[in-house]
């Protein structure tokens, strides 16, 4: 007769700039479930599938007793972040800009992008956040936000100015079957003289 084993503790350790809360989301296995080894390993994949952690490993140890065992998530944090600065010289003028792009931002596994891009006729710029597990729900909650205006009144006579926003949600309905529903709006003013 084999002996059903159940997960006593599970100790996340080895995050330092991560909220645990991030790598707890993504267990399958939680403190009480019977062990079950498919779903350990998928919990260790499900961490690994982040691309936060430069390597995701686990401990299966005794518990206090024979039938409870406790279970070790050793994970190596990673820089997640990125800076960019450009610049350019072309026959529309010259560019200059920058970015900002952070997969782990205030290590609440939030995806963060900016972007600035400045020339001698047009500033655009860029916004873009997702949250997983907003509000706790398994869904993923995303907004943007972007401006664009080009100003040829001078040369051509005229200036466009477009502000848009969006705003969206991810679920899992099936299986790796993924249902992403958005809202994109946006508001173009056009100046002549």
């Amino acid at each position: 007769v084999s002996t059903r084993h159940y997960v006593e503790k599970i100790n996340i350790l080895g995050n330092f700039t991560t909220i645990e809360e991030v790598v707890r989301n993504r267990l399958i296995v939680d403190e009480g479930d019977p062990l079950n080894k498919i779903l350990y390993n998928k919990s260790l994949d499900n961490i690994r599938s982040l691309n936060i952690f430069k390597k995701v490993s686990g401990t299966i140890r005794e518990g206090s007793n024979q039938n409870l065992k406790e279970i070790d998530i050793n994970v190596e944090e990673m820089p997640t972040g990125e800076i960019s600065l450009a610049a350019g010289v072309g026959t529309s003028g010259s560019t200059i800009g920058g970015g900002i792009l952070e997969k782990n931002f205030l290590g609440k596994g939030i995806s963060l992008n900016t972007n600035l891009e400045i020339s001698e006729s047009s500033i655009k710029g860029q916004f873009i956040y997702s949250k997983p597990n907003f509000a706790y729900t398994d869904n993923t909650l995303f907004t943007s936000l972007k401006s664009t205006t080009t100003d040829n009144l001078g040369d051509f006579g005229y200036k466009v100015s477009e502000l848009g926003f969006s705003i969206g949600t991810e679920c899992e309905q099936y299986e790796n079957l993924f249902f992403s529903p958005s809202i994109r709006t946006s508001l173009e003013d056009l100046e002549t003289n």
